[in-house]
């Protein structure tokens, strides 16, 4: 049998997630505190400790359920179909402050705190083995040049819509993610 969670500690635990994401992305990871995280989430601190033993469970947590890309093993369509939406989906998260805040705070977090490391290069090769996949199934089927080096794609794919929001301070609007593909992939067809 299947048991219901109580829909109170669902929202309580997505409150406390979102809660220490925006504490890391306006205070970075030396200003993140559970004191913080019951403060700016209305949620007692003793509810939080409950849920998590310390603010790097609750912020591991919170990255384990961050952002889910969309199941392109499941859609109809192409290789090339498949990693325009991964990477349209990027796109659309880069446009968000929290998130463009979120990441650079986690490159540093991660470089002072091996926990955090371990979350944070987990979900990043996760986030990116979709992509790779995604690419070698388009080398398979022909849609992309046999010698595509996956892994090396991904990067370059990947990296130019976060490099662009992160250090040109502007956004890569999704539309344009078919372009990116094919400067990189080579064309359609």
């Amino acid at each position: 049998m299947v048991r219901q969670q109580d829909p109170r500690v669902v929202r309580t635990r997505a409150s406390a997630r979102l809660a220490v994401l925006a504490e890391l992305a306006a205070h970075g990871y030396g200003g993140i505190t559970m004191e913080r995280v019951a403060h700016s989430s209305g949620i007692a601190k003793s509810t939080l400790y409950r849920h998590w033993s310390d603010v790097h469970e609750l912020l591991a947590d919170a990255l384990d359920h961050g952002s889910r890309q969309p199941d392109v093993e499941a859609a109809v369509g192409s290789a090339r179909d498949a990693v325009t939406r991964l990477l349209a989906h990027l796109a659309e998260a880069m446009e968000d402050d929290l998130t463009s805040g979120v990441l650079p705070a986690m490159v540093g977090a991660a470089e002072h705190d091996s926990r955090i490391a371990v979350v944070h290069h987990r979900n990043s090769a996760r986030r990116r083995a979709r992509l790779c996949t995604a690419i070698e199934q388009g080398v398979a089927s022909g849609e992309f040049p046999a010698e595509t080096d996956a892994e090396l794609s991904a990067w370059s794919l990947s990296g130019a819509i976060i490099a662009r929001r992160l250090l040109d301070g502007t956004v890569f609007p999704p539309t344009e993610v078919p372009r990116l593909i094919d400067a990189v992939l080579g064309p359609a067809g």
